[in-house]
């Protein structure tokens, strides 16, 4: 199983990195989420009753998780096209949307409070802790495939070059 897992994430990021959102590139994400919902339970040693009401859990958090990050996404590229534009733009837009990026920073941390106050009730300090530990590691284990891929990917651009000429 860890070859597919790994598999499947190796396929995960090279779409994300070859391609624009698509379809696709959803139903990888849904894969991935499904191996990692899958991958806790395992962890976590969670009977059927328990891993129903860890999901339940689990994908309110998520949910709610993507959309604060989505939406910081949004903002933040607004605060970046501010800066580009330098002194054109008023302060006080400037400083609104400065606030905005902060108050979004805490309800992503609310809600990762509120998710682990939750998960304190429904889980033992040991499962609790193996939860967070794994949720850590699956996200640097992510961005180092990413930053592999990435670096595959330059290589492999460098040597595919015909015409010996700088790739931008």
């Amino acid at each position: 199983m860890k070859i597919n897992t790994n598999l499947i994430l190796l396929a995960f990021f090279y779409v994300i990195s070859t391609t624009a959102y698509s379809q696709e590139t959803q139903e990888i994400i849904d894969k991935i989420q499904a191996i990692k919902k899958k991958k806790l339970i395992e962890k976590l040693n969670l009977s059927k009753d328990k891993s129903d009401e860890f999901l339940k859990i689990y994908d309110s958090y998520m949910s709610k998780d993507m959309s604060l990050n989505k939406e910081k996404r949004s903002v933040f590229k607004k605060l970046s096209h501010m800066s580009a534009l330098g002194d054109d733009i008023s302060s006080d837009k400037i400083l609104n949307t400065v606030d905005e990026l902060n108050n979004l920073d805490r309800a992503i941390q609310k809600n990762y409070e509120d998710n682990l106050g939750q998960l304190k009730e429904s889980l033992t300090p040991a499962q609790l802790a193996r939860f967070i530990v794994f949720e850590n590691r699956f996200q640097y284990k992510l961005r180092d495939l990413l930053i592999d891929i990435r670096r595959k990917k330059g290589r492999i651009q460098q040597y595919e070059n015909p015409f010996d000429e700088p790739i931008e």
